[in-house]
């Protein structure tokens, strides 16, 4: 049996955990706020990827259940199945924040588990892109935001 004392210090110890995970996801979504900010001015990006990954990605963001649906001729296909995808600002800022929902780290949701993982890997590497962007900068275009370990060049995916 727990002593008086053993269990008082449990509970500090929850609620110390508890108010832990408030304060991150709290930084979670003012980061991600930021993030989807800075990601609506952006006019466009070239998102390179496999047809299957993006079919993911279309699943989450622009299912038929949501009012959006993705324009199918920014979608340029490549040698090997990958195609090269051009997403307009609000486009970003939809897979972004759908990509975010199925973050199940994240605490929004459970998910399921490989959507999930693919939507992890995809919201880090594009929110790390629009991090990366300064918005002072007038020089020089936003990069293609390549999402296959393998390709190591930052060149698109020809048709």
């Amino acid at each position: 049996m727990k002593s008086v004392k053993d269990r008082w210090a449990g509970l500090r110890r929850r609620r110390r955990a508890a108010a832990e995970d408030r304060e991150r996801r709290r930084q979670v979504k003012r980061h991600h706020r930021a993030v989807l900010e800075k990601a609506a001015g952006i006019s466009s990006l070239a998102v390179v990827c496999h047809e299957d990954t993006w079919w993911i990605v279309e699943q989450i963001a622009f299912s038929p259940f949501f009012y959006t649906r993705f324009p199918h001729d920014r979608i340029k296909r490549g040698a090997a199945g990958m195609v090269t995808v051009t997403v307009s600002g609000p486009h970003l800022v939809r897979c972004l924040d759908k990509l975010l929902q199925w973050w199940p780290a994240k605490g929004l949701f459970l998910a399921h588990q490989p959507d999930a993982a693919v939507a992890r890997h995809l919201y880090t590497k594009m929110a790390a892109l629009v991090d990366g962007i300064d918005p002072r900068s007038c020089c020089g275009g936003i990069p293609p935001l390549i999402v296959d370990v393998g390709l190591e060049t930052g060149e698109a995916v020809t048709t």
